[in-house]
C-alpha cells in the first residue's frame, strides 16, 4: 500500500520490519519454535508441532500449512518485487516454505506434489495426518485463497512466469471452489446440502457432511469472517457482491444468521470490521463509517481495512 501510494519511506521501514520478523523463523533460527525439515513426511513443521500434536494448531501432522505459510509468502513476494537484495538472505528458506505446501513439481523428492491441493474436487483440503470419522476437511477459504494469491505473487516478483501460470489456475479453481461450496446462495446452499441447510455460508466442508460452526467458535460472526480474512485484492475472486448483498439481510427478523446481525454481534471488534469491510461491496460509505469505529484484529489494520473499501467499486451518491 505505501509502495502504490508512493510513501516510499515508509514502504522502506516496513521492508525493514518484514525481514526483521522473517529472520527469527527463517534465517538464524532464534526464536523459540524454529522451524525444521521432516524427513519421514517431506516437509518443513514447528519444533514444538513435531513434538506434540495439539501444539501450533497440529501444524507438526501438517495442518493448515496452506493457511500458515501463505502468510510468509506474501510477506515475501511484497519485499522480492521492491527490495530483491534485501530479500536476498530470505530466498532459500522462502523458497522451502512454498515447496512444503505448494510444490509444483513431481521430480521433487523432498517434498510432495502440491500437499493440500486436490485438482479432483477443485480445493484444498486442510486437514493434514489427523484421522476424522467425516473425512478430510476444510474451514477458511479466505486464507486458502491468500496461500495460492501468494504463491502466485511470489513466482511473479521472481520472474518465474509458467510457475506463476500454474498457481494462477490453482488459485481460480480455489476461488471457484470456494463460492460454490463455501459461499452458495441460499437457494443453491439447499441444492446442495438439503433443505435442512438454510445459510449461505459454510463453516467447514467435510468430506461426507458441511458444518454451520467453525472449529474454534459457533458464533456468527467467526463463520463469515473465516471465509473471507485475510482482505487482500484476491478476496474479490471469492466474495461477489450478491452473495454479500444477500449475506447481509438486513431485516434482522427473518434472518438471525444474516452477516448485519453478526457484525452487530461482535459489537466493534475485529470481526465486526471483517464484516464491514465484505460490505463494502455492497455500499462503501456506510461501510467505511461503521469500520471505522471497529478495533482492528490482530491479524489486520486500520491502513489495510480503510485500502480495501475505498478501492470497492460500489459507493452511495455522496460518495
Amino acid at each position: 500500500i505505501a509502495q502504490e501510494v508512493g510513501d516510499k519511506t515508509t514502504a522502506a521501514a516496513l521492508g525493514t520490519k518484514i525481514v526483521n520478523l522473517l529472520t527469527p523463523w527463517l534465517v538464524s533460527m532464534s526464536n523459540n519454535d524454529t522451524l525444521v525439515y521432516d524427513a519421514t513426511w517431506g516437509g518443513i513443521v514447528s519444533t514444538l508441532g513435531i513434538s506434540d500434536p495439539s501444539q501450533d494448531f497440529g501444524q507438526g501432522r501438517y495442518n493448515d500449512h496452506h493457511f500458515h505459510y501463505g502468510y510468509f509468502l506474501y510477506a515475501g513476494a511484497i519485499l522480492a518485487k521492491y527490495d530483491i537484495n534485501t530479500f536476498a538472505p530470505l530466498r532459500e528458506p522462502m523458497n522451502q516454505l512454498l515447496r512444503d505446501y505448494a510444490n509444483p513439481s513431481y521430480a521433487d523428492t523432498q517434498f510432495p506434489y502440491m500437499r493440500h491441493f486436490d485438482p479432483y474436487d477443485g480445493h484444498s483440503w486442510a486437514a493434514g495426518l489427523f484421522s476424522f470419522m467425516d473425512g478430510r476437511n476444510q474451514e477458511s477459504t479466505g486464507e486458502a485463497i491468500n496461500a495460492y494469491y501468494s504463491a502466485y505473487l511470489y513466482a511473479t516478483a521472481l520472474g518465474f512466469e509458467d510457475t506463476a501460470a500454474f498457481y494462477e489456475i490453482v488459485l481460480n479453481m480455489e476461488a471457484t471452489s470456494g463460492r460454490r461450496y463455501w459461499h452458495p446462495m441460499r437457494s443453491q446452499s439447499k441444492d446442495l446440502y438439503g433443505d435442512a441447510f438454510s445459510h449461505n455460508t459454510v463453516g467447514i466442508v467435510w468430506s461426507s457432511k458441511v458444518d454451520y460452526v467453525t472449529f474454534f467458535g459457533a458464533d456468527t460472526e467467526f463463520v463469515y469472517g473465516i471465509q473471507m480474512l485475510p482482505f487482500t485484492p484476491a478476496t474479490r475472486m471469492l466474495i461477489r457482491p450478491d452473495w454479500v448483498k444477500e449475506a447481509w439481510c438486513p431485516d434482522n427478523s427473518t434472518c438471525a444468521d444474516g452477516m448485519k446481525t453478526a457484525a452487530q454481534h461482535a459489537n466493534k471488534n475485529g470481526w465486526a470490521q471483517f464484516l464491514y469491510s465484505a460490505y463494502a461491496m455492497v455500499d462503501r460509505n456506510a461501510a467505511l463509517d461503521n469500520a471505522l469505529a471497529c478495533t482492528p484484529d490482530d491479524g489486520n489494520t486500520l491502513t489495510n481495512t480503510m485500502h480495501w473499501i475505498f478501492t470497492n467499486q460500489q459507493a452511495s451518491a455522496n460518495a
